[in-house]
């Protein structure tokens, strides 16, 4: 031999660092700095090189890797939880190294106090969907994601003594057939294209921050994923980058599709701080009209929420609602099934985005089948409604296309509403919210608005107490939250008024 090096780098970098190793008789060695150790691990490899100018390398197409130890608090999350309410404070958390006491317990209440309900809270998605909160038995698993939610601010999670995995191989994750919540186990970003699914099929992968997100970067330490899979299976991650690897990098996640669709329309929905933002229906040549990769499951649900989907329960896939629905051209028309569900008794708000990306001889039209109202869209791309069961979702039909389609849908779906009618509140007496539900009778014209409608409440000497409604209104059913938090208890009367027509009812509020 006439020389020896030592090629060295951290866990998830892309260079290595060479040193000429020194020898002693027939043996070599070479330093690593004590700065270049850290949580991310140390891989290297080493090369001779004989008389005649022959290499060799060890290993000969991969890498060894050191793992580093660490004690005391171990790790620390470099952003604190968000805090804050149910609507906004929910985040997936995961702990990124082989931490030597598991128990959610030791990981997490030394940062977060005592398990109390009323200051944080922990859930695990089980294999049938649906979430096991915290015991004390709890042992949190790397690869792991959970729900965190945590009320006072300025709160970082720690991992405690622990250990940096391998990393000059795949780590495999159990996947459900479902969705099932991951975390990376290494200190350092994982792209998304070093993640396969042991069966090579296709995945989807959605990042919360107050709305879910898909995801298309890479995973990073310490925070949460949902990956959806149609069955059981393994994630692989692959976490060697750069040289040395010869791991697959080939990723097969419907959110990193490259074809381009003709147009895409984005919904959003949102209920006081309730979010959901990424919804899309598109139009894209050689889709399927059923099920096929290009269509995006609708994730899970957690606190108080709000969830807008394409139901589909006629496609024989593990999901039956999507947050994406791409359908193939057409030349008519075509019929979106939404439906909304909320949580929150409140004003439900959406919106609708890229709507001057269709064609300009179509038409889009919402159906409110609750309410047997219509919107044109093209005049006005919002729609609000006010919700008040949280258990019966929202329908509505998104129809886009030529007049005379659109036309004979709205004739099918909409029944003629005759009357005027002001409905008794439901619950009376109420403390301190009540729902107030009234008709307005048949428009003929689709776009043409009826007279100028007003809700008003009055107290016993007949004086206005809040205006609820005042605005011109279609034909249809309307409902409408009457919240009396700052009025005394008593009885108040509701007065509905249209043009010529006008009534008035009694309500009782007792707190």
């Amino acid at each position: 031999m006439t020389n020896a090096k030592l090629f060295y780098r951290k866990g998830g970098e892309n260079n290595f660092i060479s040193v000429n190793m020194t020898s002693n008789g027939n043996t070599y060695s070479g330093e690593i700095p004590s700065s270049d150790v850290t949580l991310r691990g140390l891989e290297y490899y080493i090369t001779a090189e004989d008389t005649s100018n022959n290499v060799v390398r060890e290993p000969t197409d991969n890498v060894f890797s050191i793992l580093v130890n660490i004690t005391g608090e171990g790790l620390v999350k470099a952003t604190p939880q968000p805090s804050g309410s149910a609507q906004t404070a929910y985040r997936l958390i995961s702990i990124p190294l082989d931490v030597k006491n598991k128990s959610a317990s030791s990981i997490f209440q030394d940062d977060l106090g005592s398990y109390d309900e009323t200051k944080w809270r922990l859930f695990t998605l089980e294999d049938d969907q649906t979430y096991d909160e915290y015991s004390s038995s709890l042992t949190v698993e790397p690869g792991t994601a959970y729900w965190l939610i945590v009320k006072d601010p300025d709160k970082r999670i720690d991992t405690g003594p622990a250990k940096s995995f391998k990393t000059n191989g795949s780590y495999a994750i159990p996947i459900n057939a479902g969705w099932t919540f991951i975390g990376t186990p290494f200190n350092y970003s994982i792209p998304l294209d070093h993640l396969t699914l042991s069966n090579g099929k296709n995945f989807s992968i959605e990042y919360y921050s107050g709305s879910w997100t898909p995801l298309t970067n890479s995973l990073q330490p310490f925070e949460g994923y949902a990956i959806h899979s149609e069955n059981k299976t393994e994630l692989l991650i692959n976490p060697i980058l750069g040289d040395g690897s010869s791991l697959p990098k080939k990723v097969n996640t419907q959110n990193n599709k490259n074809s381009k669709p003709l147009w895409t329309i984005n919904i959003k929905a949102t209920c006081q701080d309730a979010k959901d933002l990424h919804n899309e229906i598109a139009i894209l040549p050689g889709s399927s009209e059923d099920w096929d990769y290009q269509d995006r499951p609708e994730p899970p649900i957690i606190g108080e929420y709000i969830s807008l989907y394409f139901p589909h329960f006629n496609w024989n896939k593990i999901s039956k609602i999507y947050s994406k629905d791409v359908r193939p051209e057409f030349e008519d028309g075509e019929i979106w099934e939404i439906e909304v569900l909320t949580n929150i008794k409140d004003l439900v708000k959406l919106s609708f985005e890229n709507l001057k990306e269709i064609p300009e001889n179509f038409e889009i039209i919402l159906i409110d089948q609750k309410n047997q109202t219509t919107k044109n869209l093209l005049k006005s791309p919002e729609y609000s409604y006010t919700s008040i069961n949280d258990k019966v979702p929202r329908k509505l039909k998104l129809i886009i296309g030529k007049h005379d389609f659109i036309k004979g849908v709205i004739e099918e779906t909409i029944i003629t509403i005759k009357d005027y009618q002001l409905f008794q509140n439901y619950p009376n007496p109420f403390n301190p919210t009540t729902v107030i539900k009234y008709s307005i009778p048949d428009i003929k014209q689709l776009d043409k608005s009826s007279n100028n409608v007003t809700l008003k409440v009055y107290d016993v000497l007949g004086k206005e107490v809040v205006s609820l409604v005042n605005k011109l209104q279609q034909s249809g059913n309307y409902e409408v939250i009457f919240n009396a938090t700052n009025l005394p208890s008593g009885v108040y009367f509701y007065r509905l008024k249209s043009g010529q027509f006008h009534q008035t009812k009694k309500m009782i509020l007792m707190k």
